[in-house]
């Protein structure tokens, strides 16, 4: 029924709504909560959002098998309405100055003379904080826009069809499981390492090293298709590099810009990265009912990802104009 099908967009309109409000949620106040010690807090917090989507998958299959799928949306709606929504409204503050706290449960705002010790340099980019309008005038917000729209476009091409691919050479649906299944699995450890590491090292040395390894992902796929390693190493490398493209959009953007008025910022990017990885599936089905083979296909988002690389390695930390409002600035040296 024609009913069926505007209901059927209107709920996935709703769902995309929430995407993109979830990540809001979920790494904003984070970020806000925590400076010295971000990485590691946005490590654990990814770790557990992916090992949830890796407990997700069984259970899902579980339930649509004892209840049906609409029953199966049912108790994942009761479970975000009578959990998540609750939780949140109990728990979540926007920010520790709320509550008259400070970030990393400091006793006090961190001394000058402290943050601007030599072991402190690596560990904190900025702490000045930028309001949209000054962002947006900053070369820095440009190049990441650039680098994570031609990421985020490739991402989710390559996603939708390397299944497909990988069928179609020949690899049977067993294999095909196992080899996606070790793409989230993979990106439980690396997402967990990556956003340790990023409490060390500048956050675009380390978003450079996730897309130049998602790169190196897409080799297999072109030089070794039809093989069933070929799958193997996709998805394990994959994920691996995924882990530091994760931790580059959530990191670098509070790094840069400061706490203040970062959920204004990211909410103006945001969108950019959503549009762009909605572009790349129907980019990528275009290409493909062109004619063009899958394998320069691969090839394709391989340059795409080294492009990106290159793009987030130019994008320096932007220098503080405004001393008033910038409480903890790293030394220049520290995050070249």
């Amino acid at each position: 029924a024609l009913w069926l099908i505007d209901a059927m967009f209107a709920v996935s309109g709703m769902a995309g709504l929430g995407g993109p409000a979830g990540q809001l949620l979920t790494q904003v106040p984070l970020a806000k909560w925590f400076v010295a010690r971000r990485g590691r807090a946005l490590a654990i917090a990814t770790t557990g959002m992916a090992m949830g989507t890796v407990a997700a998958v069984p259970l899902t299959q579980w339930l649509v098998e004892s209840i049906g799928w609409r029953g199966t949306t049912v108790v994942y709606g009761c479970l975000v309405a009578g959990v998540v929504v609750p939780v949140s409204l109990l728990l979540v503050r926007r920010a520790p100055e709320d509550l008259g706290l400070h970030p990393d449960g400091a006793a006090g705002p961190p001394a000058r003379s402290v943050l601007e010790q030599p072991t402190r340099r690596a560990l904190l980019t900025t702490d000045a904080d930028w309001t949209v309008r000054e962002a947006l005038r900053t070369p820095a917000l440009w190049l990441l826009l650039g680098a994570l729209a031609l990421a985020g476009a490739s991402l989710t091409g390559t996603l939708v069809y390397r299944v497909g691919f990988w069928r179609d050479t020949g690899m049977s649906p067993g294999l095909v499981g196992l080899g996606t299944a070790l793409d989230p699995l993979t990106v439980v450890f690396s997402a967990f390492a990556f956003g340790l590491v990023a409490d060390r090292v500048p956050i675009r040395y380390l978003g450079c090293a996730g897309l130049v390894g998602l790169a190196a992902s897409m080799l297999p796929m072109v030089l070794s298709a039809g093989q069933p390693s070929t799958i193997i190493l996709h998805n394990v490398t994959w994920g691996m590099a995924a882990g530091g493209y994760i931790t580059l959009n959530n990191l670098v953007w509070p790094n840069y810009f400061g706490r203040r008025f970062l959920g204004a910022i990211r909410g103006v990017v945001l969108p950019v990265s959503i549009a762009a990885a909605g572009i790349g599936t129907p980019l990528y089905g275009y290409l493909l009912d062109a004619g063009l083979e899958p394998t320069r296909l691969w090839m394709i988002s391989a340059a795409a990802f080294l492009l990106a690389a290159g793009l987030v390695f130019a994008a320096r930390p932007p220098r503080a104009a405004l001393p008033a409002r910038a409480t903890a600035l790293a030394e220049p040296g520290a995050v070249s």
